[in-house]
């Protein structure tokens, strides 16, 4: 049998993490990896197959901001920065920073398979391919052949609405 290695309440190796000047252990807490490692050695008959609560990332609203994976304490949410969004369920301690940190309510919770908790399988959620604003320079997902990312399209609705039709000087 494998034993775990347990370091400070969490399972050995966390990702530490520095943000704004303030360290971060994103790892699994020591409860949840136990539950699945007893979960694991169990044979097949005897662990109930059914369903777990994993994540959806609803593509025709996500951003690609990434605040979702930002605020993951565990790490079960992951951006590569390329425009692909990973998920862990087996990680995941459903503590909804996912689901409160996107304003536009792109992230949902979905069923997920207990087979995949178990196997520690990586579902893709979101994969976008990512264009560079021509206003601000941001990444976003390109959708519609849009040159602007959709903070610029909303400023400069915004502005319409305050100013009427303008004419935008910084391209000239």
């Amino acid at each position: 049998m494998k034993r775990l290695e347990l370091v400070g309440g969490y399972v050995a190796g966390p990702r530490v993490v520095k943000r704004e000047g303030v360290w971060l252990v994103r790892g699994v807490p020591e409860k949840r990896e136990l539950l699945l490692w007893a979960l694991r050695e169990l044979r097949d008959g005897e662990v109930a197959r059914g369903h777990y609560v994993g994540k959806r990332i609803r593509t025709d609203l996500c951003e690609y901001h990434e605040t979702c994976a930002a605020l993951c304490p565990t790490g079960a949410l992951q951006s590569d920065g390329k425009g692909t969004i990973y998920f862990r369920t087996d990680i995941c301690v459903r503590c909804k920073n996912c689901l409160v940190s996107c304003l536009l309510g792109a992230v949902e919770n979905a069923e997920v398979d207990m087979a995949d908790v178990l196997e520690g399988k990586v579902h893709v959620l979101a994969s976008f391919r990512l264009k560079r604003c021509v206003e601000c320079g941001a990444l976003f997902p390109e959708k519609n052949g849009e040159a602007r990312c959709p903070s610029c399209r909303r400023l400069s609705q915004e502005l319409r609405q305050i100013f009427g039709e303008y004419r935008d000087v910084t391209h000239i």
